[in-house]
């Protein structure tokens, strides 16, 4: 929580929080794809 905060007051991300966002933003690329694919194969 500190780094969060120190790097929100400094405008920049500390370098652990890179790779968490960016497992993050391929999580919601994952999930997104997921949730547009299931309507597709259960009507089909």
């Amino acid at each position: 929580v500190s780094g969060l905060v120190t790097g929100s007051r400094s405008g920049a991300v500390p370098l652990p929080l890179l790779p968490l966002a960016g497992a993050a933003v391929i999580a919601a690329g994952a999930i997104a794809v997921a949730c547009a694919l299931g309507p597709r194969r259960s009507s089909a």
